[in-house]
């Protein structure tokens, strides 16, 4: 299928172009369009041709190779699917050759709390930290006790 209101098949290129149009249309936060840009950079140099060439197998293949920690490859499967979706949903594909990747799976660890000796000892290190420029001393140990009383702190 090509193109909304059209026969002809949609090059990937154009279609990322499209997306990040969109994107940018929507005002998404830097961050998050950079990532996506990044993305972009990725299946550019990985497919070529038409849209509708990329199977999901392609799209597998592309996604064993990502060397980067389980939570991160989630996140960024996450844009691909919404990146396909987008395609899918804009009339661009037939099929949406995303939709069945599966996340990796992975357990997160809870954060834990400082200890009380943990919080005695980098409260001691703000006052030895290095004074300088002159006022750093206070402004590091400022940020500790605000991170303690706002949730870093043991008790």
């Amino acid at each position: 299928m090509g193109r909304t209101g059209s026969s002809s098949p949609i090059s990937l290129k154009e279609a990322l172009e499209k997306f990040m149009g969109h994107l940018r249309a929507r005002n998404l936060r830097q961050p998050s369009l950079y990532k996506f840009e990044l993305l972009e950079k990725e299946l550019n140099g990985r497919f070529s041709g038409r849209l509708e060439g990329i199977s999901a197998g392609g799209l597998r293949d592309n996604q064993s190779s990502w060397q980067m920690c389980p939570q991160s490859r989630a996140n960024k499967l996450a844009r691909l699917k919404r990146m396909f979706r987008w395609f899918h949903e804009s009339g661009y594909m037939s099929l949406n050759p995303a939709k069945g990747l599966e996340p990796p799976i992975f357990a997160r660890n809870p954060a834990t709390p400082f200890t009380p000796e943990e919080t005695e000892k980098i409260l001691w290190a703000t006052e030895v930290h290095p004074d300088s420029p002159k006022g750093r001393r206070a402004q590091v140990r400022a940020f500790v006790l605000v991170m303690r009383y706002t949730g870093l702190s043991s008790s």
